[in-house]
């Protein structure tokens, strides 16, 4: 999917947003070269407790040099 993102739709970058607290998913990004970028403070509700969103990105050259 991101080669047909980076290749065929021509896009600068892909974004990703993940819940902090769920390292798997913060792993996986992270082994298919995004980085972090941010941190959206209180972004999210749950279970009526506001959890904060961990931003990632890749630019199109990042993934054209793994």
């Amino acid at each position: 999917m991101m080669e047909f993102a980076f290749n065929e739709c021509n896009y600068h970058k892909l974004n990703a947003t993940v819940t902090e607290g769920n390292e798997a998913s913060s792993c996986l990004l992270t082994a298919l070269g995004f980085k972090l970028e941010g941190i959206l403070r209180d972004n999210y509700r749950i279970n009526d407790k506001w959890c904060n969103d961990l931003k990632y990105g890749l630019l199109k050259h990042e993934f054209n040099s793994l």
